[in-house]
This record gives structure tokens, C-alpha cells and sequence, in this order.
């Protein structure tokens, strides 16, 4: 429910915190302390948010995250955006270990220290979690009733969303990377939900061709980038790199695995990326839901440097390859153009 007028606490400061008590306390953390336990990516989103506010709380996270080392990019990117992300509270310890949250408020509190994490400045009137996941149901139904083309609703954990997006037939769920779709895809498959998930970006044996592709998608070349994987699915010539039989292949799969994706009737499970990308190719959706914050892939750049600036044209050249000596004058034209 919204509060009309309202004031922020200040941010918490550093504390110290005692990891051996709450290994005690949380078979959950002290599996991620000791590398028994992989955190799911919710998992571990809910412990950076509270781990940020403790001295070496944020170093003590990537250091186990090294030392089990199969924690991929998406994970590691949490401990820059959460903190970048200007978390007032650290989340609750349902998201966390929900075995514990009704002993535990949070990951904090796992030490049994006495701390004063909050500072009320005003009452306010506090409202049961099913009526708050009841008042989310009704604002998620309403969303596809209103004559606004874009609706965003704001709701704490536990308010069962998951729930309401994955029961919604043949729509677009872009969740923010290949590890929360594939989460998703697990809870769909047990409550036997039917989904199609677009592939992750292809692994190709050419170290060459993976930078090619990866590049392409970085600058927002997704046309390119699907010209260059019809070009290898389909045996053509790709100028200065050589590939192999299996990245045809490889491509092959990609391609048809998008295909099926792209003409699906049921839900697709797909990144924010994908969709901001090539919404167009979707062709059988009419509706798209994002599920968390969307707004690093709409305005992800608030300054520049030349450095940068120098990056990108490097990268366009290696593309172009030899355009000094190409036979084509455009190309070579490009080339000099970018130089």
C-alpha cells in the first residue's frame, strides 16, 4: 500500500558482525560459509543486501563465491549493483532461509547481536502479508485491463508475484539473466506450466567468433549478430575467422532453438536483453512483463569517457578486419572513416 508522505532512513552504517554465530544459526549460511551449498541467484541477492552493511561483509561474500567457482558473471555483478542500487534495509531472511524467518528478521540478525536497524519516525500502520499479496493480485489483474500500454507495480517479497507471472498464457517473461529464467523454468516444470525459454548465448570452439558475436551484441548489433550465426549455421565464409563443423552446429541449435522461441504460443521465458534487443521477433505476444527493475537497460550510461569511446571504435575495426587491403572501396572507405 502507498504511503503518501514519507522519510527515508538514513543509510546504516558499517558493523561488525559475528560469522561463526551465524553459521550456527542458518544451515543455509553456514553451507555457504564452508562451499556445500551453491545460493540460488535470489538467495544471493538477499545476503549481499545485508552482507553491505557489514565491515568486509561485501569482500567475505566474493571470497566464498572463489572458493566454490561456480558462481558465473550475473552472480558477481549483485556485488556492485545491490550497493549501487541504494538499499535502505537489507531484505528479510525469508528470502534468504525461509526455515528460519519466523526466528530471524534477517541475515543480520543471525548473530544475536542487539541492533537498532530501523529508526521509526512516524507510525505506520502495518498490514498482514496476505493482505498485501491479495492487494498485489488485484493491482497485477488490473494491469491488463487498463488502457495504459505500460503498467509497473511495486511489491515486497512474499506477495506471491512468481505466482501470478507464471500462470499468465503466452506472454514475454524477460527476467534480468539466463540464471532467474532458469530458475523460473524449474518452478514452471514442477507445477507443469507450459514455457519456452530462449537460448543462452552460443559457446562457440573459435575463440574469434565468440568475440565477434559478443561484440555485435554489446554495441546493439542484434542483426549482425543473427546475420553472423545464419552465416556459420549455414557453412558461409565469415571474413578472418575460421570456424569449425561444430560451430556450424553450434550455431544450427542456437538458431532453431530462437526459432521456436520467437514463433512459441505458450509463455517464453527470455532476458531483458533478448527483448529489448528483438522485440519484434516475438510474433505471436502482445504483452510483456519485466519482472525487476528494468532501468540498467534503458539508461545504463550516465557519462563517458574517450577511453570508452576509443573501445567501441577498436571493436568496430577489428570487425571490419583487413579494410585497409579489402577489394570492396565502401569497406575501405569505413575503415578509414573509423580510423
Amino acid at each position: 500500500s502507498n504511503i503518501e508522505v514519507s522519510q527515508s532512513a538514513s543509510k546504516q552504517k558499517l558493523q561488525n558482525f559475528d560469522f561463526e554465530e551465524a553459521c550456527k544459526n542458518s544451515k543455509q549460511f553456514n553451507g555457504f560459509d564452508k562451499g556445500t551449498i551453491h545460493l540460488k541467484y535470489l538467495q544471493l541477492r538477499a545476503l549481499i543486501s545485508n552482507m553491505m552493511f557489514v565491515r568486509g561483509g561485501l569482500k567475505y561474500v566474493g571470497l566464498k563465491m572463489n572458493e566454490r567457482g561456480d558462481y558465473n558473471g550475473d552472480d558477481y555483478a549483485l556485488l556492485r549493483r545491490i550497493p549501487n542500487a541504494g538499499y535502505q534495509h537489507p531484505e528479510s531472511m525469508s528470502s534468504f532461509d525461509s526455515k528460519i524467518s519466523g526466528k530471524y528478521t534477517n541475515v543480520l540478525s543471525l548473530d544475536d547481536k542487539n541492533r537498532v536497524v530501523v529508526t521509526q519516525i512516524r507510525e505506520i500502520v502495518k498490514e498482514p502479508i496476505d493482505v498485501v499479496a491479495s492487494k498485489f493480485k488485484s493491482h497485477f489483474e488490473n494491469a491488463f485491463k487498463s488502457k495504459n500500454r505500460v503498467s509497473i507495480i511495486n511489491a515486497p517479497t512474499g506477495t506471491g508475484k512468481t505466482k501470478q507471472m507464471i500462470n499468465v498464457d503466452n506472454v514475454i517473461l524477460a527476467l534480468p539473466n539466463h540464471r532467474l529464467k532458469d530458475e523460473i523454468a524449474e518452478r514452471m516444470d514442477s507445477e507443469n506450466l507450459p514455457y519456452v525459454v530462449t537460448p543462452a548465448p552460443p559457446l562457440f570452439s573459435a575463440d574469434s567468433l565468440n568475440r565477434r558475436y559478443n561484440t555485435l551484441q554489446s554495441i546493439g548489433e542484434s542483426k549482425m549478430a543473427n546475420n553472423l550465426i545464419d552465416d556459420v549455421a549455414n557453412g558461409r565464409s565469415v571474413s578472418n575467422i575460421e570456424y569449425s563443423f561444430s560451430d556450424s552446429q553450434v550455431a544450427s541449435e542456437f538458431k532453431s532453438a530462437l526459432a521456436i522461441a520467437y514463433e512459441s504460443e505458450v509463455t517464453v521465458l527470455t532476458t531483458h536483453t533478448r527483448v529489448m534487443l528483438a522485440p519484434q521477433l516475438f510474433a505471436n505476444k502482445d504483452t510483456v512483463i519485466f519482472d525487476e527493475d528494468i532501468m540498467g537497460e534503458l539508461m545504463f550510461t550516465s557519462s563517458i569517457t574517450t577511453a570508452k569511446v576509443n573501445r567501441v571504435i577498436d571493436n568496430v575495426l577489428n570487425l571490419i578486419g583487413d579494410g585497409e587491403n579489402s577489394k570492396v572501396q565502401s569497406t575501405k572507405d569505413f575503415y578509414y572513416d573509423m580510423l
